[in-house]
């Protein structure tokens, strides 16, 4: 006889750990009780905010969709069985309901064209031969935050969710409607946008170097290197390539080649930090939208019989 297990794995919850209160208001929710829905609201209304406003680049359109997300939500609560952290499943209602938005708006989400051929004015620039200042140690979450905000469209979708939200490529490519080669291929270069931003903000030189590694045992040149590095940082343990001993010498041997890794190993870090919103937030009277959409008006007492 199979045992049901109703507790989901450990896993799911690494990302979205529960939030105290979060339990009991959520049972009380579904069963319509109104105020525990409002502290659901209190408790998750921050990161659903700067989620949208991450995807959508628009005050105005990320509070609608952050209305939306809340009423689909107050709709939609008695089928969340508790499979993954409450967070995870709500951010992912989120992510579908701005999709579904930006798709009605026409916006194609991830273009096969520009991810393998982008635009001269969307491209990260790269100077060549040229030594870069290390970035690591220089960014905060504002400035990452900033720069995020500016990335062409189809960049930032796919960074936000992979690095910000901790989708997995396949995930984003079912999301996008794209392949996962897609996915990597954008994000790579959404980092290397964000590399240059940052550097051109901090008043220092844009460099880097372009290189991309061949798949056998010879040794690779500095040129060969960078044209794999979004699949060797997909493969890296803990996202961590410099610290594979396998590129030790290719990293040794080409500095620009390891100014560029430590950039971009650093920039996706930072970006873990933008997934407690600080500062972010919906205007004062959202909630009160939302209450009079899922609050229905008193029945009036029909005729006495």
């Amino acid at each position: 006889m199979t045992q049901n297990n109703t507790t989901p794995p450990a896993g799911n919850f690494k990302r979205n750990p529960p939030i105290a209160g979060e339990a009991d208001a959520l049972e009380r929710a579904k069963n319509g009780d109104p105020d525990a829905f409002s502290k659901l609201y209190a408790l998750h209304k921050r990161r659903v905010y700067t989620l949208c406003l991450r995807m959508l680049g628009n005050v105005s359109e990320a509070e609608d969709m952050t209305q939306e997300a809340f009423l689909h939500l107050f709709r939609k609560l008695g089928s969340f069985r508790g499979e993954s952290a409450f967070s995870t499943w709500l951010h992912r209602l989120t992510v579908n309901l701005v999709l579904m938005h930006l798709r009605k708006k026409g916006l194609q989400l991830v273009s096969l064209e520009e991810t393998i051929n982008p635009s001269e004015e969307d491209a990260p620039k790269r100077d060549f031969g040229s030594r870069d200042p290390r970035l690591s140690g220089s960014v905060d979450r504002v400035a990452l935050e900033r720069a995020v905000a500016t990335l062409p469209p189809g960049y930032r979708l796919v960074f936000v969710l992979h690095d910000v939200e901790g989708y997995e490529h396949n995930e984003i490519a079912e999301m996008l409607e794209c392949s996962t080669g897609n996915s990597k291929s954008q994000l790579h270069k959404a980092r290397l946008k964000l590399r240059e931003i940052l550097r051109q903000n901090d008043k220092r030189r844009v460099g880097g170097v372009e290189i991309m590694p061949e798949h056998d045992e010879k040794r690779w040149t500095c040129e060969e290197f960078e044209k794999a590095l979004p699949e060797l940082f997909e493969r890296a343990e803990g996202g961590k390539l410099s610290a594979d001993p396998r590129f030790a010498a290719i990293l040794r041997d080409c500095p620009q080649a390891a100014e560029l890794v430590r950039d971009l190993e650093y920039i996706a870090e930072t970006a873990r930090m933008l997934l407690e919103p600080e500062g972010e937030a919906p205007s004062k009277d959202l909630w009160s939208k939302i209450e009079r959409e899922i609050i229905a008006p008193p029945k009036e007492d029909g005729p006495v019989q």
